[in-house]
C-alpha cells in the first residue's frame, strides 16, 4: 500500500505546476466535500495534512513535496500508522494539519456494521435491526478464511488506491 501511494504522489509532485496532491482512501463513506476543502486550504499554510481515521490509521494524506520516509517500512493497517506517520513528519521537520474529526474508515465486516448502524435510518420506527439487509449482502460478497477474517473483502480494499487529486497553483 505504502509503495502504491508513495508512487502515485511523487509522480503527480514531479509535474510542473502541481502543488499539492492528495490520496485518500476508497473506503470512507463518510467523508464530506467540506472535509475535502478544508484538505486542500490546509495545504496552504502546512506541508502535510492527515485525515485521521477513528482505528489509528489515515484515511486522506496531502502533502506539497514528496517525503518518502512517509512510506518507506511502515507497517500499514495498524492502529499505529497515525502515530508513525505523525512521528516521522515531525523528524522530516514538516508541518502537518489534522482534520477533525476522525472518519471511520472500512477495513473490516465489523466496521462496515459500525457505519451501517450509524446511518440507519431509524425514524421509521419499525423497530427492524439495523444492517438486516447488509448481512444478506455480505455474505454475497465475502469469504472466511480459516482464521474467520474476511479475507476477500479486506483484500479488495487494501487493493483499492483511493484517488488522487493533484492541484495546479492557480
Amino acid at each position: 500500500l505504502g509503495a502504491k501511494m508513495m508512487a502515485a504522489m511523487s509522480q503527480q509532485l514531479h509535474h510542473p505546476g502541481i502543488t499539492k496532491c492528495m490520496v485518500m482512501g476508497s473506503d470512507v463513506p463518510d467523508v464530506s466535500v467540506a472535509a475535502l476543502q478544508a484538505a486542500v486550504h490546509a495545504l496552504d499554510t502546512h506541508q502535510i495534512v492527515i485525515g485521521p481515521a477513528l482505528d489509528g490509521g489515515y484515511w486522506l494524506l496531502g502533502l506539497t513535496s514528496m517525503i518518502s520516509t512517509l512510506f518507506v517500512g511502515m507497517q500499514w493497517s495498524t492502529s499505529s500508522v497515525l502515530s508513525c506517520t505523525l512521528e516521522r513528519a515531525g523528524l522530516a521537520s514538516a508541518t502537518v494539519a489534522l482534520l477533525s474529526p476522525g472518519l471511520r474508515d472500512i477495513d473490516t465486516v465489523d466496521d462496515l456494521r459500525l457505519w451501517w448502524a450509524s446511518v440507519s435510518d431509524t425514524s421509521t420506527g419499525n423497530g427492524a435491526p439495523a444492517g438486516q439487509g447488509l448481512e444478506k449482502t455480505l455474505h454475497k460478497c465475502t469469504v472466511q478464511d480459516d482464521s474467520g477474517s474476511v479475507a476477500e473483502l479486506r483484500t479488495r480494499m487494501l487493493e483499492a488506491v483511493g484517488f488522487i487529486l493533484t492541484l495546479k497553483h492557480v
